[in-house]
This record gives C-alpha cells, structure tokens and sequence, in this order.
C-alpha cells in the first residue's frame, strides 16, 4: 500500500514538472507541501485514513487539470472510498 500511495505522490510531482531539478521553486514548493500533508496522513492498517487521504489527492489532481473521469477509486479492504484515489 504504501509503495502505490508512494507512486501516486510522485506521478503528481511529475504531473506538476516538480521531478525535474530546474522546476520553479514554486513548484518544488507545492510538491513539497503534498508530500508533507501525505505524509502526515496515517494510513497504518485499522485507522482508515486511507480515504481521506485518497480524497487529498483526488482534489490535488482534479486541481491539477485532471478530468473526474479519469480519476478512480479502487477499494481494497478498508480503503474503500467514495472519492477518487488514482488516476490514469
């Protein structure tokens, strides 16, 4: 889990050109301040911070220009959301 969480995170800093040395520091500033606030996120299994987590980052694509349609939820035990968690 936290390994797809951790490719989730970094395909919105390469979604925002934030993966690349020479990006704007604002942007370097924006992908830094996600992955605090995922980060802060506990997602230990039982404490079901999952979803929302999962709707942080929906908003943060939906934000970033992704249609809703392409973005996901895919439940898997008690990570099961209403909002969106992946997107393609």
């Amino acid at each position: 889990m936290r390994l797809l969480l951790a490719l989730m995170a970094a395909s919105l800093v390469a979604a925002a050109g934030g993966a690349r040395a020479d990006a704007p520091q604002a942007v370097r500033a924006q992908a830094l301040d996600i992955f605090r606030s995922i980060i802060a996120f506990e997602t230990s299994e039982g404490l079901h911070q999952v979803p929302l987590m999962a709707e942080y980052l929906a908003g943060k694509f939906r934000a970033g220009g992704f249609a809703a349609d392409d973005i996901h939820s895919i439940p898997y035990d008690e990570t099961a959301s209403a909002g969106g968690s992946l997107s393609r």
